[in-house]
This record gives structure tokens, sequence and C-alpha cells, in this order.
């Protein structure tokens, strides 16, 4: 046992370092508000749609609702890491390409602390920025100019959750978040074929650091035969985080060996706010005596009010709605192993926050997957794939095909026994 807490202390720690040091998204559609949002589902709801609000197990951790927590063993402790591999098809009108990349998601804990009030910490991303686009146009005055965006960074999120149960069947939970990271944009507009237009470069960066919080309810409702329905809200309030930014624009002008450099505008350490929306959400779950699990949520965020450095960004109010299922035969099957295995799939739809062009970029994927049991141990592997597709190739704008692929490993131990000794 205490070989297992060494080696998940040392996981922790490799996996910090790591999260810190990739990138998380490769995709135009990230270059705005604050990139593309984590959807913040874990091993066991990542292959139902991401379907999670009203969803909770004792093996697992959901950090999309608090309220879960306490479904916990008295004497266990619930670790889990994520990772991710993503294959991108970008299409539009007239060309195609792909992407490729894989990074460390997540890292997540639970325990309980009494028998009405369980914890879980962890790390995982809000936000992640990641694009690198080039525009060809012209004019009258210049046959050829390049527009270059580049993008990098991301907002991750330091928890500290608790849940506790207040009524029979009726739990509350609380997750105290701090946010920090950075967003960096790298425009250029470059004049290639002529030596005497002056060339622009900006540069941006966007720092946050600040907390914030989210908030869950789950209630269940028994019915006969081992079967409940459980009920799940969750809510977070409109939220303006600190921020500073740093811009400096300068413009270039290159004639065979002479370059001349002019700074247009420089701006150090501007104190402003990104602002967070405003978000509720809804969900239903059905279970049948550890066999079934049949779920959907309807989750939406008022994006439209919000600002980062008093800039809209053209967002709107995004939802998603989204099913999935969990199925396992016979979960306390000492001989069959087959039968133990868990089996997921799942739908979602979810109008984005982007709107381009009086566009709104939709999102629509399906998702299936599996979680294997270890013999004798509370320990899982999840392995979950979604197919979908983001945006359209019309109204000359980008659809993006993609494959994603996840591990998740979870790891259970029993930390709070007391050893006997005659």
């Amino acid at each position: 046992m205490y070989k297992i807490k060494i080696l998940l202390t040392a996981i922790i720690i490799l996996f910090a370092n790591l999260l810190f040091a990739q990138v998380n998204t490769n995709s135009p559609y990230s270059r705005y508000g604050v990139g593309d949002i984590f959807s913040s589902s874990f091993s066991q709801t990542r292959a139902m749609g991401a379907t999670s609000i009203a969803v909770s197990s004792p093996n697992n951790i959901n950090f999309f609702n608090p309220a879960s927590y306490l479904n916990i063993d008295s004497l266990s402790f619930i670790f889990e890491v994520g990772y991710v591999n993503k294959l991108k098809f970008y299409k539009t009108s007239n060309s195609t390409d792909y992407n490729n990349y894989s990074n460390l998601e997540y890292i997540s804990a639970k325990f309980p602390i009494t028998k009405w009030w369980a914890a879980s910490f962890g790390l995982l991303p809000y936000s992640s920025v990641g694009y690198n686009i080039k525009t060809i146009s012209s004019s009258d005055e210049f046959d050829e100019i390049d527009y270059f965006f580049n993008g990098s960074g991301g907002i991750d999120q330091l928890y500290l959750g608790s849940s506790f149960k207040v009524l029979k069947n009726l739990y509350v939970g609380a997750n105290f978040i701090y946010m920090f990271g950075g967003l960096n944009q790298q425009n250029s507009i470059i004049f290639p074929n002529d030596n005497y237009a002056s060339n622009t470069f900006i540069n941006k960066q966007i720092y946050v650091a600040d907390i914030n919080f989210n908030y869950g309810l789950q209630y269940k409702i028994n019915l006969k035969n081992n079967k409940f329905l459980n009920i799940g809200l969750i809510y977070s309030a409109k939220k303006s985080l600190s921020a500073k930014r740093s811009y400096l624009s300068t413009g270039v002008i290159t004639s065979g060996s002479v370059v001349a450099n002019d700074t247009i505008e420089n701006i150090e350490d501007e104190k402003g706010t990104v602002e967070l929306p405003q978000s509720l959400g809804l969900g239903l779950s059905y279970n049948i005596n550890k066999k079934l699990i049949i779920a959907g949520d309807f989750y939406m965020q008022d994006w439209e009010d919000v600002k980062i450095f008093e800039n809209n960004d053209s967002l709107t109010n995004s939802s998603t709605i989204s099913l999935g299922f969990e199925y396992t035969p016979v979960w306390n099957d000492a001989l069959r192993y087959y039968k133990r295995i868990k089996y997921r799939g799942g739908v979602k739809y979810q109008n984005t926050y982007i709107n381009i062009n009086g566009t709104q970029i939709n999102n629509i994927g399906i998702s299936f997957g599996v979680g294997f049991p270890l013999r004798k141990t509370k320990t899982s592997i999840n392995l979950a794939f979604e197919f979908g597709k983001r945006g359209t190739y019309t109204n000359n704008l980008l659809q993006e095909n993609y494959i994603n692929f996840s591990l998740n490993l979870t790891f259970g131990d029993y930390w709070f026994m007391k050893h006997k000794f005659n």
C-alpha cells in the first residue's frame, strides 16, 4: 500500500510539471474568447457524451458537479489521471489540412472526511489556445498582403472541492478554484513585394490570476427493485477575473540591408478583467442496481455580455444537450471478468459561444468507451473515443472533423483503515 502511495505522489508531481509545458489544442476556433473550453468530463463520463450533472460513482470523480464527491466508500482514496490524443481534419471551401497532438490532461483525487463530508482536489484546464493561421489578400495599392495570426496558452484550474449531505438523499457541493494562466497572441501584416511599406507586428499577452467558485446539487429518489433517479443541478455566477495585459505594436520597413523599426504602441501590465459567464445546468439519470445508467444533461452559459478587457469578441450564449449510458453486465461476477467490464456511449449537440459573420459555430459528437476494472482493487483503466464535427466550411468558414482518444487511469486504495496488531 505504501509503495502505491509513493507512486501516486510521484505521478502528481510529474504530471503537474508536464501540464504547464504542453500545447493543449490546435484549432483556429481557439482564437476567439478565452479559447477552447474544456468539457470537465473525467473517466466515467468522457465516453457518455460528457453527460455528468446527475452522475456519481464511488470509484470515479465527477468535477462537473461537486455534490457527487460524497458518493465514496468511507475508507477509500480515489485518484485519477487523464491522457488524450486529438486528430483533427480541417476543411474550407478550397483547402484541407490535418493535425495530430497528444497531452496529459488532468489529475484529480477525492476522499471521505466524515460520513456526511467528502473532499476532492485536482488540476485541469479551463480553456486552451493554439492556432497558426495565414491569409493572403490584395488591394489597389499592394498586389499581395499576408496576414499571420498565432496564439498559444490557456487558463488552468487548481481546485479544492467539498460535498456535504444536508438531508436524506440530498447532497450539495462547491469547488473553490484558483484560475491562472496566459493568453498569447502574435499578429502580423506583411507586404512581401514592397520594400517601402511598413510591416506591422503585434504581440499581446493577457495574464489571469484569481479565484472562482461553482456549486452543485444532487438529489436521489429511490424507486422499487434497487432502482433510483438522480437529479442534478449546477451553477456558477458571472465572474470578473483580475488580469494584466501587455501590448506591443511595431512597424518595420526593410529596404535592402537597411531596417527601420518604429514602436507604434507599447502597454505594459495594464490592469483589467477577463469575465467568465454565468452558467446553469440540469441533469437527470436513471440507475438500475449497478447495472445500467441512462443520463441526460442540459447546460447553458451566458457569454453574450462577457468582455475581455472591454472587448466582447462577437461571443454569443452557448448551450449543450447530451445523452449517455453506462452498462455493466454483472458488476460483482468473480469468475467471468468480461461481465464486469463497463460499456459506455453517448451523444452531444452544442451551440458554442463563437459567432463569426452571423454564424454560430456548432459542435456535434458521438462517443463510446469501456472501463476495465482490475481484479481485487478499486483501480480501473478507462478508454473513450469521440467522433465529431465543429463548424462549417460554407460562408468562408472552417469545418473541423475530429477523432479524440482518451485514456484515463483511476487508482483506488484503502487509505483510512486502522491496522490492528495482536
